[in-house]
């Protein structure tokens, strides 16, 4: 299924996605199915079609859009990206899908030129806040521009937190229980307080739900190829 991704800073979608903390290694075994969730975050006029093996996965996916999950074969497999402007396969890739697990992939630009491509791939885990009046919130850097970024979060009233700290392009943090309630987000390059990259205000993180954060766009760009920021509700 093909959905646009909105990207407007602060603005909520709210897709039934998981996500995770962490990558995972380790291979534990070939039989059975895994999900593919896939996001096109490069700034391009172009569209992918993502192949796994022979298998089309998605099709024409085109700048901030998100393909949900699909249901695939486990185990070791070939990943092409084929760019349906060049007609030609951009990318290609051995991976291996560990069983019964939920994988994101997120398209974006190999570095600040936008002219190759790369992939952030997080397996996708999904559990409550051990807290049930928190949540969860994770942060992935993927806007090529800015080489380091502090998270900065504020609860109404109290004092703003760094909740992420340095963030570097294409990481994905761990997820981290905070309170729930209305919050306005900051970014920041590393350590420079006075200077803001992008923000977004009142932004409804409720109890015992999870969700993921990312930049992404070119800082030099404007409207949708813009550096904003995009809230997702996973769960």
């Amino acid at each position: 299924m093909k959905k646009a991704l909105s990207k407007v800073a602060g603005f909520f979608v709210l897709a039934v996605l998981l996500f995770t903390s962490c990558s995972e290694n380790s291979e534990v075994g070939t039989i059975g199915r895994a999900q593919v969730a896939v996001f096109n975050l490069v700034p391009q006029k172009d569209s992918f079609n993502l192949y796994l093996d022979t298998n089309k996965v998605t099709n024409a996916l085109a700048y901030a859009g998100y393909h949900a999950y699909d249901t695939v074969a486990a185990g070791r497999r070939n990943a092409k990206l084929f760019s349906n402007v060049k007609d030609s396969v951009v990318l290609s890739k051995d991976l291996y899908l560990n069983p019964y697990r939920d994988y994101s992939f997120f398209l974006v630009p190999s570095d600040s030129t936008n002219t190759g491509l790369s992939y952030v791939a997080t397996v996708d885990y999904l559990s409550e806040p051990n807290v049930k009046t928190n949540a969860k919130i994770r942060f992935i850097h993927l806007s090529p521009d800015e080489k380091g970024i502090d998270f900065y979060t504020k609860l109404g009233e109290a004092e703003e937190k760094k909740t992420f700290s340095n963030a570097v392009y294409q990481s994905a943090s761990p997820f981290q229980e905070i309170k729930a309630g209305a919050y306005n987000f900051r970014l920041t390059p590393y350590n420079v307080t006075d200077q803001v990259v992008v923000s977004a205000s009142n932004v409804v993180l409720e109890a015992k739900k999870v969700y993921t954060v990312f930049i992404s766009g070119l800082k030099a760009e404007t409207g949708n190829y813009s550096q904003q920021l995009t809230v997702v509700q996973n769960r």
